[in-house]
């Protein structure tokens, strides 16, 4: 199996393992370091959301920075409780094994609520949409959803969150959404 590095943290230089073949792509080096150094102020005691994890490293990156906790979703998690076993941190983390609409309908009905939601669906699979809705409600008001895509996908979200930012790696990218906020206008009375 390849490896991969956590970056920073208290699990700096540990390696994890990583699935091979062609049909797996974990997120590369480049996009997860640029991830956290966008991310790294809100990382510290936050709950976070990995959706489609493969083997784990967003969320375990996320824990060795300090989140307080991590829910790691995927069909197989197979490599995922490995790596948490692995770098010892089972406490702090959750693994669910389920199809992505099924685990964000159950977090949902569970009343949680995420700081971070990252997901890294299969690129060409078309669930964007359905995981923009269905994880909306598992927001706060600050919270961020995060989505990695090919760079020629254009997300266009529902009408409940807006893209707060997109950064472009080659053929890679990571868009950021929010809940839009309903503003309140005060209209002046006329005398």
């Amino acid at each position: 199996m390849n490896k991969i590095r956590i970056i920073s943290g208290i699990y700096k230089n540990r390696f994890l393992q990583s699935p091979e073949g062609l049909a797996v792509r974990p997120t590369s080096g480049r996009v997860k370091e640029s991830l956290f150094n966008i991310l790294q102020f809100n990382i510290t005691d936050c709950k976070m959301l990995d959706l489609f994890s493969g083997c784990g490293q967003i969320g375990l990156e996320a824990l060795s920075r300090g989140a307080s906790s991590v829910t790691f979703a995927d069909l197989d998690i197979t490599l995922t409780q490995s790596n948490i076993t692995h770098l010892g941190c089972g406490k702090e983390a959750e693994v669910i094994r389920g199809e992505y609409t099924t685990v964000l309908s159950r977090l949902a009905g569970m009343g949680r609520k995420y700081e971070i939601i990252f997901a890294d669906p299969p690129y060409e699979a078309g669930y964007y949409d359905n995981i923009m809705k269905a994880a909306s409600a598992l927001l706060f008001e600050d919270s961020v959803l995060i989505l990695e895509h090919n760079s020629y996908t254009k997300i266009i979200p529902p009408f409940n969150l807006k893209v707060i930012d997109t950064r472009q790696y080659g053929s890679r990218s990571l868009t950021f959404l929010k809940e839009e906020q309903n503003e309140t206008v005060d209209i002046p009375r006329e005398l």
